[in-house]
């Protein structure tokens, strides 16, 4: 006999065959090698795995203790007390019953977090200010994959409105959502304006945004260049794509790529990564006047702080743009540039550390002019 949310559940099994009390959707099945199974909305749901030892054995216990949790989970079923916990719980049942793999491994990745901060709510408790929280806290997570997890997790609680697990979405129309990053084209920036930020940086920035001007690189490859990292036989900079924690591994070799990551530059360039090198020969080498190493958080700072500069302001205002910019529109503009010039898919995608379909996918509306004007300069009539 278990005591499971007050209310006393016998369910000790005896050959498949329940005792008297409430009769619970529990018992053992053959598949997947045997184990006890929950029937909830006509669909199975496993409890634990292993022989059939009820009632006193070890994987019948564990059955148990799981199927009690499971039950205490529908405490305020149908309205807006039920815990946010369990809404979680109950959409990643769902997601697994119905094989949407895709959808599961994002809402466990995205929504974890929020479940450990704020699992124990109750729906009607979340506030706007629990998910900016949330958000904020992720600092690995750029613009759009906060854009992504604001969805899911309202999406979550729309999915619990029509199963009938609560009354009303708690976020709703309450909050903006997360503004989407625009990528690829879209996100290029005139060559005025680009050269324009520069010269409104500080020295220490300006070598930063130079980088991502002149090299197409990622903003968080420049943040961890080391002296080690420079190669100087190509003239070039190396990460390698066996590296090891707290070495920096690039992202690429994140994915399971076995290529290392060259990022290329002119040789102008490459003696000004020797010079910080000098200055800096422990750790990255690029770092703020205050002696501190760049990271998304205060390279975002500075940038924000050169926007509201009055030369950078009164040339936005002039040329009509809007929407924010970051130091990733920089590498937008320099692949942007390199399509328009007629490199090859597959040259810039190793120049710049991706695929050539990621580079076609997002680059391959460059300006019709610049096109035409290639053609007729290899011999087109």
């Amino acid at each position: 006999m278990g005591i499971c949310g007050g209310v006393d559940i016998r369910i000790y099994q005896d050959k498949g065959k329940a005792m008297r009390g409430r009769k619970p959707s529990i018992g053992y099945r053959q598949r997947g090698g045997g184990g006890y199974f929950f029937t909830h909305n006509g669909k199975p749901i496993a409890l634990a795995m292993g022989p059939d030892d009820s009632p006193n054995g070890p994987t019948y216990q564990a059955a148990f203790k799981k199927w009690c949790q499971l039950q205490a989970q529908d405490t305020n079923r149908g309205t807006n007390g039920y815990a946010v916990s369990a809404l979680f719980n109950r959409r990643r049942e769902f997601l697994t019953t119905e094989g949407k793999t895709a959808s599961l491994n994002n809402c466990e990745h995205m929504l974890k977090p929020f479940a450990d901060k704020f699992g124990k709510l109750p729906c009607a408790d979340v506030l706007p200010s629990h998910v900016r929280l949330w958000l904020q806290g992720q600092s690995t997570w750029g613009q759009n994959t906060k854009r992504l997890a604001h969805k899911l997790l309202s999406g979550c609680f729309t999915w619990g409105i029509m199963e009938g697990l609560i009354t009303s979405n708690p976020i709703k129309g309450k909050m903006e959502m997360v503004k989407e990053r625009v990528k690829g084209k879209d996100a290029r920036l005139s060559a005025e304006l680009a050269e324009l930020i520069i010269s409104q940086a500080g020295e220490d920035f300006a070598q930063y945004l130079t980088m991502c001007r002149r090299t197409g690189a990622r903003p968080e490859e420049i943040e961890n260049v080391t002296a080690a990292h420079l190669d100087d036989a190509d003239g070039c900079i190396v990460f390698s794509h066996k590296a090891e924690s707290p070495e920096y591994l690039h992202k690429q070799a994140r994915k399971g790529s076995e290529k290392d990551r060259v990022v290329n530059m002119p040789a102008s360039l490459y003696s000004v990564c020797n010079a910080l090198a000098r200055v800096n020969p422990v750790g990255p080498i690029f770092k703020t006047l205050q002696g501190k190493p760049w990271t998304a958080d205060n390279r975002s700072y500075a940038l924000r702080a050169i926007l509201r500069k009055a030369a950078v302001k009164s040339h936005l205002e002039a040329n009509k743009l809007e929407g924010s910019i970051t130091c990733y529109n920089y590498r937008a503009t320099w692949i942007t540039e390199m399509v328009e010039d007629g490199i090859s898919f597959a040259i810039i995608a190793e120049w710049c550390g991706n695929s050539a379909a990621i580079i076609e996918r997002y680059y391959s509306r460059p300006d019709r002019t610049k096109i035409r004007n290639l053609y007729h300069k290899h011999g087109g009539e």
